[in-house]
């Protein structure tokens, strides 16, 4: 079975699956927004097996992180994203193996900036 990450990926549709638009969405089923939680682990499935297993999560978010703007929507997802990130850091050994990608693309965004 194929899963939305993999999808995702095959597709290049990382902004929709981050932020669970159209066939990434995952209903939650006590408000109806989306689950971002299952669109982490559906990703975490996928990728713990596989040894490049960081380098395609950073690709990944750091191209959804490329198209967020500035509103209370994307603010949100962003935020949800995050969380879900770092809890499932907890729980997914791999995930973690060389520390966060969040604070790498932090570092790289921070030294790219300076080179302008």
């Amino acid at each position: 079975m194929t899963s939305n990450f993999e999808i995702a990926l095959n597709k290049n549709e990382f902004p929709d699956y981050f932020r669970g638009k159209g066939e990434y969405f995952t209903k939650d089923p006590d408000w109806g927004t989306q689950l971002h939680i299952r669109n982490w682990q559906d990703s975490s499935i996928f990728l713990r097996p596989l040894s490049n297993s960081t380098d395609i999560l950073k690709n990944a978010f750091s191209l959804y992180l490329s198209t967020v703007e500035l509103t209370i929507t994307d603010a949100q997802d962003l935020l949800e994203n995050i969380g879900c990130y770092y809890y499932l850091r907890t729980t997914q050994p791999y995930l973690s193996k060389t520390g966060s990608i969040l604070s790498e693309m932090s570092t790289t965004t921070k030294s790219e900036e300076s080179r302008k």
